[in-house]
């Protein structure tokens, strides 16, 4: 229902339905959220249709497997292997990054909607910080030990209890707990907090209207929520939004060790000012690092991003910018399935992906592409990081002098450092196999996490930037699409959350009332099909699709206001995708495929056929008494065997008849949420390009008075 990924936290736990065959999954808070406004009525899963006492519940195999992959994924398994001052500090720093930099993150989006943090939000917030405090107490402590230069047994036990210390607090002190399972859930929590916080940042008087909604939800008066309101609250903010203030989000994927934090980094025009790294002082780094208002995405050599951090940044242009780190890859698998890094790039939601590799671009490298441009529709760059080392391999290859010990004229330098750099632009374009790339370019870049002995010299000399200069301006000034894309499909996702949450429910109508309808019309040919036709009016009407029944509009010649409000934004739909017949009238005509259109009719009155047979044997079999009442005592027996199979055949009709026009009230009622969700996102983009064309006529008409 909420459209979110499920996870390790109390409301993104792994819950199925309990109907066998269905396994039909739900997050424990959507599970929570229909048990609440169900009230006594029984749990109707979504997707099999069927009612049960028992909710979906928890499916511990499925649970264990995802805490085995959240501890892979948080670093869990090398995290003892931090038994060194240095390696302590290193893990300690990069985990406090991780939480500070989810802080700020919703810090950041609560900045201008401080109503936003609810005191919910702020108790996490200050567990996490003060989680944060333990953490710098126990790095201080290490500290402390490191600068006691005594190689002593003493100083490595020390050591050993600090690191149990802190592999303790990480885990938490309740017993039997899945070890970094504290870690694990404030990160988790945070990131749920972040996605929570987007919805009432951008969509306030939505977040309000479903706030209102989830108070009536399952009372048992008239059914609340309609859908024009909806529409209307969408507009609202939609209008208070200017579309370059919406940040397009950048993602960084690669293998792990790539150097995708230190591409981000020096994308954010992050540099490191003491330059402790090249003095070996890594302790200094470490505490610089998680200076706030200004912090550094975590980099180290292994693992050093464990989910998704967001970093805000605004370039002297006035562009801004969300750069996201994702986790770096360590598996090898190029099939698309759940649970591997095609999982991880999706969830990111980014609107540019830049692949960065540091060697020749591999298979998982091109599927990745092909994934995020042919099935995401996203746009993909392409970025040969730790170029450094290739050039100077190839320039003593080449020319047979180490670069930075060079003997000759400075000309005959500059001569060779333009080829050797353009026979690396021709050896990146291609792939592993020698097939060349199709992709306009790859940018060149030299981002690492430490500098050393041979590489420095080549830093100080301005042909050492590559391409970093001019990635970084066309990252600091994408196309106004991309800002208009990134609000589409936020307004898209908000507007399909709220009608899975408030529309797509079992209890909009009375369906009993509809089942003994469909089994008393059962007694006439095709009548139960009447009972369907005002079933789904019933629905419709409930949502507030119609105002009255369609037959009243034919009679009187009114429009539904919900359809003149939606004929307003003069909007292209493609009536061929619609699954109802709801909005056949409200724009353009498009038959889209007929056959399975007619495939769709032919099943309805086969069903009815099969009625109209049954019944019309049983009106034989009546006759048949009636026409017959003397005849000799064998016939008599027949004709009250007929009449009494007809009494069983008319009853279970009816039976069936109530049943199925129960499911087909829930899976119409499902169809025209699907519908709902469809047509928003047409009126969603006629919302933002009307926008867009009135924020263009101001700024003319400024221009124009200048």
């Amino acid at each position: 229902m909420c459209l979110g990924p499920f996870g390790v936290t109390d409301d993104q736990l792994l819950c199925e339905c309990t109907k066998i065959g269905c396994d039909y999954q739900y997050c424990n808070k959507c599970v929570q959220t229909i048990t609440k406004y169900n009230g006594d009525k029984l749990f109707r899963c979504m997707y099999c249709g069927q009612e049960s006492e028992r909710c979906p519940q928890q499916n511990e195999l499925l649970t264990k497997l995802l805490w085995q992959e959240f501890r892979s994924k948080y670093g869990v398994e090398t995290l003892l292997m931090c038994n060194t001052p240095e390696a302590l500090l290193d893990d300690i720093s990069c985990r406090i990054i991780h939480i500070q930099s989810l802080i700020e993150t919703i810090n950041t989006k609560s900045m201008y909607h401080s109503n936003t943090i609810s005191k919910l939000i702020q108790l996490q917030i200050s567990n996490a910080q003060a989680f944060v405090d333990t953490l710098r107490k126990i790095e201080q402590d290490v500290v402390d030990i490191f600068k006691n230069e005594d190689d002593s047994d003493e100083n490595d036990e020390k050591i050993t209890d600090s690191l149990k210390t802190y592999v303790l607090e990480l885990t938490g002190k309740e017993k039997d707990q899945q070890q970094c399972r504290k870690f694990i859930e404030i990160c988790e929590s945070l990131l749920y907090l972040i996605k929570q916080i987007e919805f009432v940042q951008y969509f306030p008087h939505l977040n309000g209207k479903l706030i209102t909604w989830e108070d009536t939800i399952g009372m048992r008066d008239e059914f609340k929520p309609k859908v024009i309101d909806l529409f209307k609250e969408i507009e609202k903010d939609l209008n208070q939004i200017i579309v370059p203030s919406i940040p397009p989000r950048i993602g960084i994927i690669g293998q792990i060790n790539s150097g995708k934090s230190s591409l981000l980094n020096r994308s954010r025009q992050i540099t490191n000012d003491n330059d402790s790294y090249n003095n070996g002082n890594q302790i200094t780094t470490t505490v610089k690092a998680t200076a706030p208002n200004r912090l550094f995405s975590p980099i180290r050599l292994g693992q050093s991003t464990y989910c998704p951090l967001e970093f805000e940044h605004q370039y002297s242009n006035g562009k801004k910018v969300i750069y996201v780190d994702i986790q770096g890859s360590t598996d090898y698998d190029t099939q698309l399935k759940a649970g591997n890094y095609f999982d991880e790039i999706r969830k990111a939601d980014c609107d540019v992906y830049i692949i960065v590799s540091e060697t020749t671009f591999t298979d998982n490298h091109l599927q990745w592409k092909n994934y995020i441009e042919n099935i995401l529709k996203r746009q993909c760059l392409l970025v040969r990081n730790k170029v450094d080392e290739l050039f100077l391999n190839l320039f003593e290859q080449d020319i047979k002098q180490d670069f930075d010990t060079f003997i000759g004229p400075q000309q005959r330098l500059e001569r060779n450092i333009s080829k050797i750099i353009n026979r690396i632009r021709s050896m990146v374009k291609c792939d592993i196999h020698g097939n060349e790339i199709s992709t306009t370019q790859v940018y060149l870049t030299f981002s690492s996490y430490k500098l050393n002995s041979r590489n420095r010299y080549m830093t100080s000399l301005s042909f050492a930037k590559f391409d970093i200069d001019k990635l970084i301006d066309y990252l600091s000034d994408l196309p106004l699409d991309f800002h208009t894309k990134r609000l589409q499909k936020l307004a898209h996702y908000t507007i399909a959350r709220v009608i899975n949450t408030c529309f797509r429910r079992g209890y909009v109508v009375s369906i009993l009332k509809y089942k003994i309808q469909a089994g008393l019309m059962a007694l006439c040919p095709f009548l139960e099909l009447l009972s369907r036709y005002l079933g789904r009016e019933s629905i419709r009407q409930a949502f507030g699709v119609n105002d009255r029944s369609r037959f009243s509009n034919w009679r009187t010649g009114q429009e539904d206001t919900f359809k003149e409000f939606l004929q307003t934004f003069n909007a292209n739909v493609d009536n061929s995708e619609l699954k109802t017949s709801a909005f056949k009238e409200t724009f353009p005509m498009n038959l889209g495929n007929t056959e399975t259109k007619v495939t769709t009719v032919s099943s309805i009155a086969v069903k009815g056929a099969v009625g109209a047979g049954s019944f019309g044997a049983t009106l034989i079999d009546d006759a048949a008494g009636i026409i017959a009442p003397i005849g000799s005592a064998t016939t008599r027996t027949l004709t009250y065997g007929l009449l009494a199979a007809g009494v069983v055949l008319q009853a279970g009709m009816c039976a069936w008849s109530a049943v199925a026009n129960e499911n087909q009230m829930y899976n119409y009622l499902n169809r025209l949420c699907d519908d709902l969700i469809y047509v928003s996102n047409s009126i969603i983009l006629k919302i933002i390009e009307k926008n867009n064309q009135t924020r263009e006529n101001f700024l003319e008409q400024l221009d124009t008075n200048d």
